[in-house]
């Protein structure tokens, strides 16, 4: 994925995530947690069967995880899912410090209204064996690419 890509959905989501905590009356950081939500977009085109949704997680611990999944709910707006996201991270593939995962699933029967909050449940293990676990509220927000002028 092209760093410009990444760094622009990253900037969307970081601002939407910090007014989200703010109209919310959110009185913590919204980055206490181990894993940053970077992106959550609709990817286009849609397949017939549901919405394809990325979504990108950034490592914001000091600690490497050797496990983290991700599991969206889009009530009220779909009776269906809710979809569980894993990444692919595992004590052989680590998701060290300040690095992005990403991954995609096209969410069968889903349907989701742009710019509406849905909770996002994100679980992992460190290293160590600690484990985690929290919710956060996200916005699907559709995918933005920022032509490389190279």
């Amino acid at each position: 994925m092209n760093p410009k890509t990444v760094f622009a959905r990253s900037a969307l989501s970081v601002l939407f995530l910090l007014a989200a905590g703010i109209a919310g009356g959110c009185k913590s950081n919204v980055f206490t947690q181990p894993v940053a939500i970077a992106s959550v977009s609709d990817i286009e085109p849609n397949t017939p069967g549901g919405p394809a949704i990325q979504i990108a997680l950034n490592s914001i611990s000091s600690e490497t995880i050797v496990s983290v999944t991700a599991t969206l709910s889009l009530e009220p707006t779909s009776d269906a899912g809710p979809w569980s996201f894993n990444f692919g991270v595992d004590s052989l593939s680590p998701l060290r410090p300040e690095r992005i995962v990403s991954q995609t699933q096209n969410l069968i029967g889903g349907g989701f209204v742009s710019g509406t909050l849905y909770p996002l449940e994100i679980q992992g293990t460190f290293q160590n064996g600690q484990r985690f676990s929290y919710k956060q509220m996200v916005a699907i927000l559709p995918q933005v690419v920022i032509p490389d002028r190279g």
